[in-house]
C-alpha cells in the first residue's frame, strides 16, 4: 500500500478547500479510501478540470500532511445533492493559487500516469514521485 498520494478536488475548489478547518473529505461510500489516507505520508491536493463546466485548473496546488490529532471535528458536508460523511484533519505545508499550480502535463510527465480518474479521487504514487511533485511546487509562488 503507498503512503502518498494526491486527493482530487473537483474544480473550481482550490481557492477555498480545504477551508479553514482543514478537513480532506470522502463521498458516502469511500471510508476504506478515507481510512487509507488518514494513514498517509503526505499528500498533494490536484484540482481537476470539473465534472462538467471544466473550469477547474487541473494542476496540484498543496501539500501537506495528515494532522496527528484526528478528533474533535464535525465531517458530514453535502455538495451538489451528494454526501461527503468521511473527513481527514490534515496540515497544509504549501498552497499556491491552482491557476499557478503544477499543471497537468507536468504531473504526467513526472508519474506517467495517463487517465486521472480515480475512485474517490485518490492516486496512490511513490515516495519519489511525491517528493519530485512537492520539490516543482514548491518553486512557485
Amino acid at each position: 500500500m503507498a503512503d502518498y498520494y494526491i486527493k482530487y478536488i473537483y474544480g473550481p475548489r482550490g481557492q477555498i478547500y480545504p477551508d479553514e478547518e482543514n478537513l480532506v473529505h470522502f463521498a458516502e461510500g469511500q471510508e476504506k479510501l478515507c481510512e487509507r489516507f488518514k494513514n498517509c505520508s503526505g499528500f498533494l491536493l490536484y484540482e481537476t478540470g470539473g465534472k462538467q463546466s471544466k473550469e477547474g485548473a487541473m494542476c496540484i496546488y498543496a501539500y501537506g500532511v495528515v494532522d496527528l490529532n484526528q478528533s474533535a471535528f464535525h465531517s458530514p458536508t453535502r455538495a451538489k445533492d451528494k454526501s461527503f460523511p468521511h473527513a481527514v484533519k490534515v496540515h497544509l505545508q504549501k498552497r499556491v493559487d491552482p491557476l499557478n499550480g503544477i499543471p497537468l502535463s507536468k504531473i504526467r510527465e513526472i508519474t506517467g500516469v495517463k487517465v486521472m480518474l480515480y475512485r474517490g479521487g485518490l492516486l496512490s504514487i511513490t515516495k519519489e514521485q511525491f517528493d519530485e511533485l512537492r520539490s516543482e511546487l514548491d518553486k512557485l509562488a
